[in-house]
């Protein structure tokens, strides 16, 4: 780790000494958007809740641009979202408040782009999956926000907590993870890292990234050598450090119109050290394959990701199947409109004293259509399969599936 860190800081001391005295004035951007979404969501265990809401997404995003004389293009970028929660374990009221989501720097030349701060990986960037350009995104959407498992700490009728962590966060390498919650997801996506991107050549762009702990975001700062997590669950994703992402793109649109993309990632971390030998975790081994294809307004592609063992309990590993996920869809666009599907399965091993698997299945359908410039509405449906390997509760819950259909309308306007 100390070569990377060295490497890392080789590369911005040489980008340091190229910069000249003199620049343009940097440019100031303000866009954004707003978004509102009705969602009706017809789920299992959900007779004691209503089952309608409506949500509304603002976003704002305040970037700076430069030039020196040199040719070395320089800025940053600051975006603030607007984040939800729920007040304790009995009170359903959604709180809202203001929040940085993203906070970068970047450097830019014939050489390549560095990023500085809180930024989506390069890998997330460079993979390819299957289409997510209609509606919210199907199974890489919005249906989640209108979840139980996402929305409530009900622990008498719908406690998914312990089923859930075996999909809470395994995946680090595919950009649409297998899971069946928000919070993780985001978190891993703005941890404080740094980022190298090459510039493409013949349609290949190489892409690396480093994080020393993942979940550390923004003034935040860990250094804890240690962990206290316990059981029998797989490790979460707060509890990885020293995440190294590195994956590589291709893209090209021949004279004929087909387009062709492929890409490759490989990610390692560290799983944290727990205080006692016996809860210590494997470390993250995870790797991605997709692959897309394009032609008159049709694009059919899809991804797989492999994580093995990582994650699992070292000790009395009795069940240890390993963690992996594929997707796959068909997307259409001409004009204004673009409708598409694509479909989601995932497993992985929760509890490795269980015998039984957690499964996931999505299927998203939807359509968008622009209605003016920046304006565009949308519709959406996703059907969910959830089986957990252990009952949801042991008391009147007894049961291991969960089945879910997620309807969501909506209006976007980017400014």
């Amino acid at each position: 780790m100390k070569k990377v860190l060295l490497a890392t800081t080789a590369l911005l001391g040489l980008v340091a000494l190229s910069a000249p005295v003199q620049a343009d004035p940097l440019k100031v951007t303000v866009g954004g958007s707003v978004e509102f979404q009705a969602g009706f969501a017809d789920e299992d265990f959900d007779s004691n809740y209503r089952n309608y809401d409506f949500t509304s997404t603002p976003n704002v995003v305040v970037g700076a641009e430069g030039k020196a004389s040199n040719g070395l293009v320089y800025g940053g970028k600051v975006e603030m979202d607007n984040e939800s929660d729920f007040v304790g374990q009995t009170n359903y009221d959604r709180k809202d408040s203001i929040e940085f989501d993203k906070a970068v720097t970047y450097l830019s030349g014939k050489w390549g782009r560095v990023e500085l701060g809180d930024e989506n990986s390069a890998a997330n960037r460079l993979t390819v999956t299957a289409p997510t350009g209609f509606g919210t995104g199907g199974f890489a959407g919005d249906y989640q926000k209108f979840l139980l498992i996402n929305n409530v700490g009900d622990t008498t009728n719908f406690d998914l907590n312990r089923s859930a962590e075996g999909f809470y966060f395994r995946g680090l390498a595919n950009s649409y993870k297998p899971t069946l919650t928000e919070s993780g997801l985001e978190d891993y996506e703005d941890s404080t890292k740094v980022t190298y991107l090459t510039p493409k050549f013949a349609g290949f762009q190489l892409g690396l990234s480093y994080t020393p702990k993942v979940g550390d975001e923004l003034t935040g700062v860990s250094r804890d050598k240690y962990t206290g997590y316990s059981g029998g669950t797989p490790a979460l994703w707060n509890q990885y450090e020293d995440l190294i992402e590195a994956a590589a793109n291709y893209s090209y649109k021949f004279d004929n119109g087909l387009g062709l993309g492929a890409s490759v990632g490989y990610n390692y971390a560290k799983a944290v050290k727990t205080t006692t030998s016996a809860d210590a975790r494997e470390d993250l081994g995870s790797l991605n394959l997709g692959l897309s294809g394009s032609f008159k307004g049709f694009t059919l592609g899809g991804g797989y990701t492999y994580d093995g063992q990582s994650g699992l309990r070292k000790a009395t590993q009795t069940y240890d199947d390993a963690a992996q996920s594929y997707n796959v869809g068909l997307q259409y666009a001409t004009g204004p409109f673009a409708v598409g599907v694509n479909y989601l399965n995932a497993e992985t091993e929760g509890d490795v004293t269980d015998s039984d698997n957690n499964k996931l299945q999505v299927v998203g359908l939807g359509g968008t259509y622009e209605l003016a410039p920046g304006l565009s509405t949308f519709a959406e449906v996703d059907f969910v399969n959830y089986e957990s390997e252990d009952q949801f509760l042991s008391g009147s819950n007894t049961s291991k599936k969960y089945d879910s259909t997620v309807f969501v309308l909506g209006t976007k306007l980017d400014f």
